[in-house]
C-alpha cells in the first residue's frame, strides 16, 4: 500500500501516457477488447478490482453508459486520489472509488453484473482468496476478465522468450486457472504480446476470463437421484 502510495504519479504517467504513446494506440486499443469481453449492457453495474488511477474506468463506462454504475477500488489511497481527479475532469457521476483489500473486497455476494481486474494478481499476498472474492461479489451467469503479465509457455521457451524475462520475471507468471473457485464455467486463456516500435519494447500479457456458474439453474437440471456435489 505504502508503495503504491509513493508511486502513484509515476504509475499514472506511464500507465495513462507513456504507455498508449510507445505502444502506438496498441495499449488502449487492447484495453477496449478486454472490457467489451466483460458482455455488459447499458445500465449495467461493474467493479474495478485494483482499479489503480482508474486506467480501465473510461473503457467501461462507455458500455454500461451514464445510467451504469461502476464501483472502483485500490487498496491505495495515492492511487485513488489520481483516479478521482481523472473522474471528475471526465465529469464521470457514476463512478464510486474504495479504498480496500482485494482479499477483502466490502460488498454482498452477487452484486455486480461482472468483474475486471487488470495488473495486479500476479504479486497479491493470498491470491487464492482475492480469486474467491472476485467470484463471491460477481452475480450468476457474470463475466470475470482479469489481466496480467505473463508470456505464453510456448513464448517463455524461445531466445526472444527468455530474453523478455531476464528483464522482467514476472513474465514467467501465469494465468492462475488452478486457484480458481469450484464455482466457475467457460475458463478461456489467452496470450498476447503488445509490441512497440519506438522504444523497441514488449509487453506480454495473459487474459483469463470466466462466468461464475448459476447454481440453482445447474442444481435445477440434475436427474432425479443426483446431487451438485456428486458431479
Amino acid at each position: 500500500m505504502l508503495a503504491y502510495d509513493r508511486m502513484s504519479l509515476s504509475y499514472d504517467i506511464i500507465m495513462c501516457y507513456f504507455a498508449p504513446f510507445f505502444s502506438v494506440g496498441q495499449e488502449p486499443f487492447e484495453r477496449r477488447i478486454w472490457v467489451k469481453r466483460l458482455r455488459v449492457a447499458r445500465g449495467a453495474r461493474v467493479l474495478d478490482v485494483s482499479t489503480g488511477t482508474g486506467r480501465n474506468l473510461p473503457f467501461i463506462n462507455r458500455q454500461v453508459g451514464p445510467e451504469g454504475r461502476l464501483v472502483a477500488m485500490d487498496i491505495s489511497n495515492g492511487m485513488l486520489a489520481y483516479a478521482k481527479m481523472k473522474m471528475d475532469k471526465r465529469g464521470l457521476k457514476n463512478v464510486e472509488l474504495q479504498r480496500a483489500n482485494a482479499s477483502l473486497l466490502p460488498y454482498k455476494e452477487n452484486s455486480f453484473d461482472a468483474v475486471i481486474h487488470v495488473g495486479g494478481v500476479n504479486t497479491f499476498g493470498d491470491r487464492v482468496k482475492a480469486l474467491d472474492e472476485m467470484v463471491r461479489v460477481a452475480k450468476p451467469k457474470a463475466r470475470i476478465v482479469i489481466v496480467d503479465e505473463g508470456l505464453s509457455p510456448h513464448d517463455q521457451k524461445t531466445l526472444f522468450g527468455k530474453f523478455l524475462i531476464r528483464t522482467n520475471a514476472l513474465y514467467r507468471c501465469e494465468p492462475p486457472t488452478m486457484l480458481l473457485p469450484r464455482n466457475v464455467r467457460n475458463i478461456i486463456v489467452k496470450w498476447k504480446i503488445v509490441y512497440s516500435t519506438l522504444v523497441n519494447t514488449s509487453w506480454p500479457f495473459y487474459i483469463l476470463e470466466f462466468e461464475k456458474a448459476d447454481l440453482q439453474k445447474e442444481m435445477a437440471t440434475l436427474p432425479m437421484g443426483y446431487s451438485y456435489l456428486s458431479l
